[in-house]
């Protein structure tokens, strides 16, 4: 397709990892000794146009700048087959309306719902700013079923400049660069290369013993990335391609090249211990999503869901595989599937919903709105969680949704678009604290604090909690861990024409 993955120009002959027979470039995670090479480095940049491009070779009509803002079913009936979508160009304000035999969801997870102020650190910088659960709360209001939506944890990077855990400067990798302090002293910080192998995670073994140091007088801040101490060859691999191929740098080492940043002559900063620890209140909803079966179908007919839109999400390979998979599986669907009807009343209330702020012209904007239902979940579905906090959570989301959603006012389409998102958070935290009210024991593994359940029997722990509205209602349910079955007899039963599960000799 065209996404670069060898180094065919031989920018990197010499740095440790190239294979020169095939031009791969191997990362050092997890593999100072070359036993598993695993991870490639590769040009993430040309990633996305290269896919745009194949898109587009093949005949896919691709809707740029289209924000989708509701499912439409059978009949508008909550929990029928799902049609079709509506969606919101956020550049024209155009309401589009999208009729399909079979729609698949992979809009990405929540990264806004608990933090709320744009312009200083107290926001996600790590994640794209629209992934709002958009596709989730979709779902739920369609009626499809969702677990693991109990589930978050505190917020550890991607909150002003402290961007990653391990290195507080840029973003991504920062493999082979040894951390050093004020006066140049080396610190006892895993560097993810070759000299440990190590994974990002490992930064926070040390990180008391950092803090304890600078307290003591032992270092001095700031810290800095010593490139300059690397060979030249891999202070530009690390600089050039761990850092600007991870999409969302390209811009911070575009921006310091361009204003005379050479990484083997100059120091970057480290925020680390500046910022402080983040607030325990400061979270990220975890893994909750979709409930989908061996096909990547959801509880919804003609429904189907890919990467982060499921329960339990991984990384960009999940992401990748899960996507190829619900893609085929729902093309299988398609050939099969009835004609699809779209009920008008139903796209005209939508339209209804997502035009009601440009109607008015002044109260409260977006911003004020979201920074209301961040608030509300800090407060009431945080660290602490009790079913005294979480119904006066429910009661605050239900104040805001009946006295200031009505005053929401959009003077543009993109602001239109953040007044939606907007919408969905509020739906969602929703979502979170009945899921919350259903679960009433303690479980480490969801990072769920139930302080009034301290502890759970093995029913409580044991089982996943599902939750949908029906008719409009919130249900739940008990789903026992292995739901799914037999890993390795439903894959294959569900995919015969696949040659077979790999089993290693």
């Amino acid at each position: 397709m065209g996404g670069k993955i060898r180094d065919t120009d031989d920018e990197y002959i010499g740095v440790e990892g190239r294979d020169d027979a095939s031009k791969f470039l191997v990362s050092p995670r997890q593999n100072k000794d070359h036993s598993t090479n695993t991870v490639l480095r590769v040009w993430g940049s040309t990633f996305k146009p290269a896919l745009k491009k194949e898109c587009l070779r093949l005949g896919v009509k691709i809707f740029d700048r289209v924000m989708v803002t509701n499912l439409l079913t059978e009949d508008g009936r909550q929990g029928a087959k799902v049609v079709g979508a509506t969606g919101l160009n956020n550049r024209t304000g155009e309401f589009l309306i999208f009729k399909a035999k079979a729609t698949i969801l992979a809009t990405a997870g929540n990264y806004s719902q608990y933090l709320l102020n744009t312009e200083l650190a107290g926001y996600n910088t790590f994640r794209s700013r629209n992934s709002t659960g958009d596709g989730t709360v979709m779902a739920w209001r369609a009626g499809a079923e969702l677990t693991m939506m109990e589930s978050t944890f505190p917020i550890n990077l991607g909150t002003g400049f402290l961007h990653t855990w391990y290195a507080g400067a840029g973003d991504a990798s920062y493999e082979n660069v040894p951390l050093v302090d004020a006066n140049n002293k080396e610190l006892p910080i895993p560097t993810q290369g070759w000299k440990d192998g190590s994974m990002p995670g490992d930064w926070r073994k040390v990180r008391d013993v950092l803090r304890d140091g600078v307290l003591k007088g032992k270092y001095e801040l700031p810290f800095y990335g010593d490139f300059p101490a690397m060979p030249e060859i891999e202070s530009r691999v690390t600089w050039k391609m761990m850092l600007r191929e991870e999409s969302v740098s390209r811009i911070i080492v575009d921006t310091y090249s361009e204003a005379g940043f050479d990484p083997t002559k100059h120091q970057l900063i480290s925020y680390q211990l500046l910022e402080g620890q983040l607030p325990l209140h400061w979270r990220n909803v975890g893994k909750g999503g979709l409930l989908v079966d061996w096909e990547l179908k959801t509880t919804l007919e003609g429904l189907y869901a890919a990467g982060e839109q499921l329960f339990s999400a991984r990384d960009h390979s999940f992401c990748a595989a899960t996507g190829r998979y619900a893609g085929r599986k729902a093309a299988q669907y398609v050939r099969k599937a009835r004609k699809p009807v779209i009920a008008r009343e139903q796209v005209e209330q939508e339209k209804a919903r997502i035009y009601a702020p440009i109607k008015r012209t002044s109260g409260i904007e977006w911003k004020e709105l979201h920074a209301g239902i961040a608030r509300a979940m800090q407060y009431f579905c945080g660290q602490y969680i009790t079913d005294r906090l979480l119904n006066m959570g429910l009661q605050t989301l239900r104040e805001i949704e009946e006295e200031y959603v009505p005053k929401l006012f959009a003077l543009d389409p993109h602001k239109l678009m953040r007044s939606i998102e907007d919408l969905h958070l509020l739906a969602y935290g929703q979502i979170v604290m009945h899921a919350s009210l259903a679960r009433k024991a303690k479980n480490e593994l969801l990072n769920f604090n139930r302080i009034d359940y301290p502890e759970g029997g093995p029913q409580e722990w044991n089982q996943f909690i599902t939750i949908k509205l029906e008719d409009g209602k919130v249900k739940t349910k008990k789903l026992p861990l292995d739901y799914c079955g037999d890993p390795v007899k439903n894959y294959e039963a569900y995919n015969k024409d696949y040659q077979g599960v790999y089993r290693r000799k």
